[in-house]
């Protein structure tokens, strides 16, 4: 029976150096010299400031005294604790967000590359770690350049028009603002800008997709839910969604057992409609899929709103269609309890899935 999901953030510990162009991989990460405290979530412009080792770009004209610092590599390193009880059958390593070109190594050994800032890199590590008791690891992340990198891209597939910032910008999936504005300074920072975390489960969430089709008549929409299961669905497991509507009231639910691919519907009657600004209300629905054992009232929450979506007076109406892309959560099976619903963070255009036990 799956076990409750456990997240161990690894954000204390980091340190960070100029990477030397002399050394390979292992000998950049072991040398001895040359490493600052870092902060991660953070940027590597932050920490050189933190360290004293870089003036305030935003002060006077110390913006171009900077500008060498998105010419070099930067490397981080941690070194971390995992406890034998943290052991589940899956453990992956999560990073929310590496910026931008950036190599991952666990313990002296290669195991991921990203190259997108914005989208989350998620690693399976089981294979990687003892079978039981606890262990000690080490962590190496190597950023390289965006500055370089785009400039290789754009000299291989040719220049594009733009009309601010390196033109290289066009091909490094990276904030384009960080190549200077109109309202703010050209600083290429890199480093791991978002949460990184071990996650420990069974059983999780990998994806959730809940599109929503609103009937010609406007008086009855569907909501097709499909879900997609990674790891033990041994034993009497079962999936449960519900809808309430924005008083909170239960509208439809569908329980089933778990399986790997999941799909269920959900029927509303005169759904209250969301309307653009200025052309009525915006209710949210609240949707929650909870896994639990066959006798239990569930939890390991995961919860989203979503809009019925009539267009404006001027506008075509459309099918409201609301998918998540990348739900990344575990949930426990065993000792379940009723978790009170939190909201979700976040405009209904921005919906987060989000995790409660």
């Amino acid at each position: 029976m799956a076990r409750p999901l456990l997240q161990q953030p690894l954000h204390a510990g980091w340190r960070f150096r100029a990477a030397d162009a002399r050394l390979g991989d292992t000998e950049q990460f072991t040398a001895p010299d040359g490493w600052h405290a870092a902060t991660v979530p953070g940027t590597v412009y932050q920490d050189l400031i933190d360290s004293g080792a870089l003036p305030d770009p935003l002060v006077g004209r110390q913006e171009t005294a900077v500008q060498w610092v998105a010419e070099r590599d930067w490397c981080y390193r941690l070194d971390f604790d995992l406890a034998a009880d943290a052991l589940r059958d899956q453990v992956a390593l999560v990073f929310e967000g590496l910026d931008t070109f950036a190599r991952v190594w666990l313990d002296g050994q290669p195991l991921a590359e990203s190259d997108n800032m914005f989208v989350p890199l998620r690693v399976d590590i089981t294979a990687r770690l003892p079978h039981a008791g606890p262990s000690r690891h080490t962590l190496w992340i190597r950023f390289d350049s965006a500055l370089r990198r785009g400039r290789a891209l754009e000299a291989h597939h040719g220049a594009r028009p733009l009309w601010n910032g390196d033109p290289s910008r066009l091909y490094v999936r990276k904030a384009p603002y960080h190549y200077g504005w109109d309202w703010g300074p050209t600083l290429l920072t890199c480093g791991p800008w978002k949460a990184v975390r071990l996650e420990s489960a069974d059983l999780r969430i990998a994806e959730l997709a809940s599109p929503v089709t609103l009937g010609d008549d406007l008086a009855h929409a569907r909501v097709d839910l499909h879900t997609r299961l990674d790891g033990d669905l041994l034993g009497s497991i079962a999936l449960e969604h519900t809808l309430r509507d924005p008083a909170g009231t239960l509208v439809a639910t569908h329980r089933s057992p778990a399986t790997a691919q999941h799909t269920a519907s959900l029927s509303v009657d005169t759904p209250q409609l969301w309307w653009p600004a200025g052309h009525g209300a915006q209710p949210l629905y609240w949707s929650t899929r909870s896994s639990a054992a066959s006798a239990c009232a569930g939890c390991g929450w995961c919860r989203r709103r979503w809009r019925a979506n009539r267009g404006a007076a001027s506008c075509s109406r459309s099918t409201a269609s609301r998918s998540s892309a990348a739900a990344r959560t575990g949930f426990p099976t065993t000792t379940c309890s009723t978790a009170s619903p939190r909201r979700v963070t976040g405009s209904a255009c921005s919906r987060r899935w989000t995790h409660t036990s």
